[in-house]
């Protein structure tokens, strides 16, 4: 509601300036502007500079409209208007003195940075992301944190926030466990990665984390699909969140396995008071490129303890037995075989070949792989919102501090999905 109220007054002042500066004569040459057409034989020019600034600090500097606008030095005021509204940028900011257009972008970058450092943890070469590119995003999970303090404000500062590093592996493996009372007896031992995913989900929520996915139609952005990333945690002292993202969350190319993998990177971070974005590889350069990032460390170590596996001592001579282990440590078979390469346990040719084996075996899945169908509204809004805030927002439904309509546009990026809320109560 308040950005649609933003919107529209700007929008109004941004009329007013369409009509006075009508009259007035350009003093930039045309590679200096973006020609923003209204009617036919009316336009309005806006420094290219500022309209560029503005866009490329949002999450749309990827989309076609954004970019054609650039190349041409035009685009036509409905366009224009969609995408400062999906930006959720004024009007009138595009009019504004170049000063006041930069400290706007200062400001709302120092909000972000605050919650997400610009400073990836990446493996991974693929669609390089920066925090603008999740921005709304981003600030969707920080109004739930807001949310959430002021609706328990006798919560006690996080527990994993409490703790720091020592720069062990070993022992930070170990701390992270003990701190969040997680038994990797009782993960490994779940029939499915799927069952080690979800207890993993409820042990990080009863710690006070919050925990979202990504889900089509209720976030309040679209990420870009040749954007690369495999989540990122948002800094709060009480309630720091998760974000889970894939480009097809029920494909083989996000398996419960590397979503189990991903949460623990993003938990070694936020140990190790990084809260950033990850982005992970799942190739035979995999190895090299990780060898001296602590976070993936300590995340295998935690998944898949050097001593266990010792102990164990797997005997591999085939993809079969890379699967056999990958299940019993509830990770993804191409993780199992770099864990077990660096261990001595597969040389690198056998490694090489085994990557190549599951390359194959991917490509094959996505050739013949099938729909899965269209969640339901409750189903992507209990994805994306978590159980434990979704839960709170149902609770304040209960006690009249919400509407279901309010409650709807919360839980859904400002959608009406009032009637999911019943199947919503449901699920929980």
């Amino acid at each position: 509601m308040e950005t649609r109220t933003l919107n529209s007054q700007a929008e109004n002042s941004s009329n007013k300036n369409f009509d006075s500066q009508k009259t007035k004569k350009s003093i930039t040459t045309d590679c200096d502007v973006i020609t923003i057409s209204i009617k036919p034989k009316q336009h309005i020019s806006v420094p290219k500079e500022i309209f560029c600034a503005l866009f490329e600090a949002s999450h749309l500097r990827h989309k076609k409209e954004y970019l054609n606008a650039v190349d041409d030095r035009k685009i036509c005021f409905s366009t224009f208007r969609g995408l400062a509204r999906e930006a959720e940028i004024p009007y009138s900011l595009f009019f504004a003195p170049t000063e006041t257009v930069r400290k706007e972008i200062k400001d709302r970058n120092e909000i972000l940075f605050q919650g997400v450092q610009n400073s990836p943890i990446s493996v991974s070469s693929r669609g390089a992301v920066d925090v603008q590119d999740v921005s709304l995003i981003i600030k969707d999970i920080q109004k739930r944190q807001q949310l959430m303090c002021r609706e328990y404000p006798d919560t006690k500062k996080n527990v994993l926030i409490s703790k720091r590093s020592c720069g062990n592996v070993k022992q930070d493996a170990s701390a992270i466990l003990t701190a969040l009372n997680l038994d990797m007896n009782v993960f490994r031992n779940k029939k499915k990665k799927e069952d080690s995913f979800n207890y993993l989900v409820d042990t990080l929520e009863n710690n006070n984390f919050l925990i979202s996915r990504s889900a089509p139609g209720v976030m309040p952005q679209t990420i870009f699909k040749d954007l690369s990333f495999s989540g990122f945690a948002v800094k709060n002292n009480k309630y720091p969140s998760i974000f889970l993202y894939s480009k097809e969350e029920n494909s083989i190319e996000e398996p419960a396995g590397r979503r189990n993998f991903t949460l623990f990177l993003i938990l070694a971070s936020i140990f190790n008071n990084r809260f950033a974005i990850v982005s992970l590889g799942d190739n035979s350069d995999t190895e090299a490129k990780t060898s001296s990032i602590l976070e993936y460390q300590i995340a295998e170590e935690i998944l898949t303890p050097k001593d266990l596996i010792n102990h164990i001592n797997p005997s591999i001579s085939s993809l079969e037995d890379i699967d056999e282990i990958s299940e019993y440590f509830k990770v993804t078979p191409s993780m199992a075989t770099v864990r077990l390469t660096k261990l001595g346990f597969i040389n690198r040719d056998q490694s090489l070949q085994y990557m190549n084996e599951l390359d194959r075996r991917r490509i094959q899945y996505l050739q013949h792989k099938h729909g899965y169908g269209n969640p339901s509204p409750a189903t992507r809004i209990l994805k994306y919102n978590g159980k434990a805030f979704t839960k709170t927002v149902l609770n304040m439904v209960r006690k009249g501090e919400y509407t279901q309509g309010e409650a709807s546009r919360i839980l859904a990026a400002g959608k009406n999905y009032k009637n999911a809320l019943k199947d919503l109560g449901e699920k929980l």
